[in-house]
């Protein structure tokens, strides 16, 4: 685990899930290994320092980087490794548009969102519709495709 997807995790892109304290000891005593995240700052300052596997080069990291300072700047939390849920599936709205714009034609902007949504047609002419993540952009975006022709057929059908 780097420290870029720790950095996601602790910035709410990833839901992290602490277990309970029975259960964590439970992990622990089976062998189950956590590392130790050093921290500074707040709001946007906020940053992680380092990662440690001990929590007594974390605490004396903190220690050597606290000197002098009027107040203790830098912090560290355990967290289990792989102590981690991804929400699945993972849902983009899509907006498509079909006819051609000044920028780009046939332009498809991706936004990740918590729930599906029904597909529409705004008054723009944007398609909308939601798609699940796939790690192969291009299924991605031939869903989106299958979609609006679905979508435009039945309109025309219910006319």
């Amino acid at each position: 685990m780097g420290v870029d997807y720790l950095a996601k995790m602790l910035m709410g892109e990833v839901e992290a899930l602490k277990p309970k304290a029975e259960a964590y000891d439970k992990m622990m005593a089976e062998g189950k290994r956590k590392v130790f995240v050093v921290t500074s700052g707040s709001y946007e300052d906020y940053s992680i320092e380092a990662v440690f596997s001990s929590e007594e080069k974390a605490k004396e990291y903190c220690d050597i980087n606290n000197v002098g300072l009027p107040y203790p700047n830098y912090h560290y939390s355990d967290y289990l490794i792989d102590d981690y849920v991804v929400k699945y599936p993972v849902i983009y709205e899509v907006g498509y548009r079909p006819k051609y714009a000044e920028d780009d034609p046939r332009r498809m902007e991706f936004y990740r969102v918590d729930e599906y949504s029904d597909e529409y047609i705004d008054e723009f002419g944007v398609f909308g519709c939601c798609v699940e993540y796939n790690k192969n952009f291009s299924v991605m975006k031939e869903e989106v495709l299958r979609k609006y022709w679905a979508f435009t057929k039945q309109q025309k059908e219910n006319e």
